[in-house]
Formats: C-alpha cells, sequence, structure tokens
C-alpha cells in the first residue's frame, strides 16, 4: 500500500513542508549546490557551512514532525556528520516545545532511528555503470536529477522535428513498477506486457484507428464501453511507447559506449583484484565518451591507491586527461580511499555492486553496527531492536517469515546522506525494506547522477 508519508502529506495541508518528497520512501531538501558548500575547504564555503547544515536540519526536522517520529540519532563518526547531528539533536528537542502535539506518546513510545552519513561513506557508486532500469536511464539518457523529465526528439506525422517532454514520477504505474528492475529485463516484460495490453483492447484500439462511422452504432453498449476506454487506452498506450522508447535508447547507449566491458573493469577494481595500468588502457581503447573515461580512471585510482601524485601525473598523461578532468579526479580522491569491498555478485540479473548504506542499514537492523564508529547524539535505545544475526537459528526463523509481515510492527528507519543519494542507494533501500519487514525512509540533500556528481565534485 501506500506508505505513510504519502498519506500523511495529504492531510498536513497547513504545514510548510521544506523538503521535497521524490518517491513514497525517498525526500530531499532541494539544497542548491550541496557538493561544494558542504565539503569545499575555501574560506567561502567553511565561513557558510553552518548556515547551511542549519537549513537542512530545518527541512529534516520537517520531515520527522510530518512523519510523528522522534528519532534516535546516530551518525557515521566525522567532523561534518558530527556537526550536523548535534546540531539537529538541538532542533528536534526545541522543535519539541514549540509544537505542543510533538513528540506524540506513540513517537515516543516506539522511536524511530535516524542514522547520518555523508558522501564519503561511498565516494565510488555515483561513478559505477548500474544496469537497473532507473538508474541506468539517469545515467546514459542525460536526465536532470533536478526536474526527472526525459526529453525525446522524434519527426511526428507532418514530418515536423517534435519534442516531447516526460516527467518521470510516481504517477506512471510503468515506471514505479520497472525503475528498479534490471533494464534486459524490462525490455522483456515491457514487450509482453505491451501486447497482453493491445490484445485486452482491441475495440479501444480500433476506435483510435479508424474514423468510425457513428451512426446506427450509439446504442450499443459494445461500442459505448469502447468510446470510454478510448482516453484510458490513449493514456497507457503513450506510457508503453514511451518506456519502450527509452529501454530501447538505453541499450543502444549501452552499445555505443561499450559500457558491459567498462562494467567488468569497474567490477574487478571495487571488489579487491589487483590491477595492472595495461588493462585500464586495454578497457579504455574503445572508449571515446569522455565522462566515461574520467569514472573509468577515477575508479582505478580510488581502488588501486596510487597515492604518488607523480605517478598519477604520469597516468593522466597517458590518458590526455584534460586539467579540468585531472582536477574532478583529484577532488574526489579527497574523500578518502573507500575501506569497504562488496563481495562480486556473479548473478547479472541483479546489481554486481551492493551500495555501503545497505550495508549501514542491515547491520543497524542486526544489532552489528559499530557503536564506536556510528555512536548515538543524545539518548540511546536500551536494546538494538533485534537480536545479531549471528544468531543462524533466529535469522533462519526470520527469512522464513512471510512477507506479509506489518512494517508497523517495527520501528522505523530513517538515513540521511549529506551530499547527494544514486538510483542504486535507493533501490537498495525499497529492496531491504521488503526483506526486512521495515519502513525504511532515505533523504539527502538532493540526487545525483554521475554526471551531475562529477559536475558538482569539480568545484570543490
Amino acid at each position: 500500500g501506500p506508505s505513510a508519508l504519502g498519506q500523511n502529506i495529504r492531510t498536513l495541508k497547513e504545514l510548510n513542508l521544506d523538503f521535497s518528497v521524490y518517491e513514497s520512501q525517498v525526500f530531499h531538501t532541494n539544497t542548491h549546490n550541496p557538493i561544494p558548500r558542504l565539503f569545499g575547504n575555501g574560506l567561502e564555503e567553511v565561513q557558510g557551512r553552518n548556515g547551511v547544515l542549519r537549513e537542512m536540519i530545518v527541512s529534516l526536522g520537517t520531515f520527522c514532525v510530518t512523519l510523528d517520529e522522534f528519532p534516535h540519532i546516530r551518525y557515521a563518526k566525522g567532523d561534518l556528520t558530527s556537526e550536523f547531528a548535534e546540531l539537529f539533536h538541538e532542533h528536534l528537542s526545541t522543535r519539541n516545545a514549540s509544537i505542543p502535539s510533538y513528540p506524540s506518546d506513540k513517537a515516543l513510545e516506539r522511536r524511530s532511528t535516524l542514522i547520518i552519513v555523508d558522501r564519503s561513506v561511498d565516494p565510488i557508486i555515483p561513478l559505477i555503470h548500474d544496469f537497473t532500469y532507473a538508474a541506468m536511464a539517469y545515467d546514459l539518457l542525460g536526465i536532470d536529477p533536478a526536474t526527472h523529465t526525459y526529453e525525446r526528439t522524434f519527426v511526428n506525422n507532418l514530418q515536423q522535428i517534435s519534442i516531447e517532454k516526460s516527467l518521470l514520477n510516481e504517477a506512471d504505474e510503468l515506471w514505479v513498477q520497472f525503475r528498479h528492475g534490471h533494464t534486459a529485463s524490462v525490455c522483456t516484460l515491457l514487450s509482453r506486457q505491451f501486447q497482453e495490453f493491445l490484445a485486452a483492447n482491441k475495440s479501444a484500439m480500433e476506435l483510435t484507428k479508424a474514423n468510425t462511422d457513428f451512426s446506427g452504432k450509439v446504442g450499443t453498449r459494445e461500442f459505448r464501453d469502447a468510446v470510454n476506454q478510448v482516453p484510458q487506452y490513449r493514456d497507457m498506450y503513450s506510457k508503453y511507447s514511451l518506456h519502450i522508447n527509452i529501454a530501447g535508447a538505453c541499450r543502444d547507449q549501452t552499445d555505443a559506449r561499450n559500457i558491459v566491458a567498462l562494467s567488468a573493469f569497474e567490477k574487478d577494481c571495487v571488489t579487491g583484484k589487483k590491477m595492472k595500468l595495461e588493462k585500464l588502457a586495454d578497457t579504455l581503447r574503445n572508449v571515446a565518451h569522455r565522462e566515461d573515461r574520467v569514472r573509468t580512471i577515477a575508479i582505478f585510482l580510488m581502488t588501486q591507491g596510487v597515492s604518488n601524485e607523480e605517478d598519477r601525473g604520469i597516468l593522466y598523461q597517458r590518458f590526455e586527461m584534460t586539467t579540468e578532468e585531472r582536477r574532478v579526479i583529484e577532488n574526489l580522491l579527497k574523500f578518502g580511499i573507500p575501506s569497504y569491498r562488496p563481495k562480486p555478485n556473479d548473478n547479472a540479473m541483479e546489481s554486481w555492486y551492493k551500495p555501503m548504506i545497505g550495508n549501514i542499514i542491515e547491520e543497524h537492523i542486526s544489532g552489528d553496527l559499530d557503536v564506536e564508529a556510528y555512536p548515538y547524539v543524545g539518548d540511546a535505545p536500551e536494546l538494538v531492536c533485534m537480536p545479531s544475526s549471528s544468531n543462524t537459528k533466529w535469522v533462519k526463523k526470520y527469512k522464513s517469515r512471510k512477507s506479509g509481515t506489518s512494517h508497523a510492527a517495527y520501528p522505523r528507519l530513517i538515513i540521511f546522506v549529506l551530499g547527494g543519494i544514486t538510483q542504486s542507494e535507493i533501490r537498495s533501500v525499497y529492496e531491504l525494506s521488503t526483506d526486512l519487514h521495515r519502513e525504511i525512509f532515505i533523504g539527502s540533500t538532493h540526487l545525483i547522477t554521475p554526471k551531475s556528481y562529477l559536475e558538482q565534485v569539480s568545484h570543490l
């Protein structure tokens, strides 16, 4: 069913919502140019940082009040996250005084947890080529993460060039159904469903094709039903044609940009294989796309630990990197080398890269998330909600539960990322929400694509 967030927002018309709901379990604070403002070291950025954090705190506070949650607060140890967590804790406590009904007894009785992390927790994932539908469409088709609008140019019936803009959001049921599926299976399912749709709507289809002779037929119920069917038919028909177009464009770009070979190289780098420079050169030989080259070189340097500046300089020269491209990669390296190594997943129908955020969620829920690395601000819960995952009997019992278990049976979890979230991380939250029977929300300053991430990192 629809999430509680959507239901609550519909009833709170008078509340000034200073956060944006992107999907049922995803929200963001609409922060302008967040990566430079949060991570930049210039005087202006450093002086303005507290102000940026306070802006976000108000948005996140409104989110918690809207959901009637008064969470325990945890954060990944770090200067930025600890400052944000302290400020947020203070803000929620004063919010408490200014809104008499908040927090309610229910919010205090079963308190949720908010975990605050920043982009340095997993700086690689925005660079990786992900084969799931939404991730691929945003990455390869240049969809702007601020507008979520797909533009396509085509020649219309009058032989004129037309531009069609389509908004990809929860009002589009096909987008909701397919967004986190593997693109190859999406293509198959789309064409199968489209054929079934056409077969089921034969009468409406015939009506739209021909200027039917209305005389003598108006009285028949079949005809009347067919006429009534036409608007919905046209709407669904155009949705199918939109997604068949998007999926096809993703496939074309995958071939044109040699994404399969790039992805195989990324996987070897990230899962801990020692990669030689020659392997990088071989991989890039057939890659003309500048952004793909930058992403691949950045992943190579971030995972192979080339810490010597001189060695990196030689590498940049060899691959003819522009000054701008070098700056982006050097700035990415400032996020630090991620210590987390995902285990390779060889199922081609699943993403092989499991976001670090997914690991944090699982460890928090099983009670294994290190309290020193992820301390609490203010009061910690007396007991972490669930037994440790080392208790195999419990795990088997838990996994065998039917997915019908109510989400409401457990406290909610909110994860907030300073510095942007990717489609891969959003997918991970939906999957874990289903697997763990938990209502999990992910929030951030904004949504990022590989392109917008590199663009913002270049201004650090």
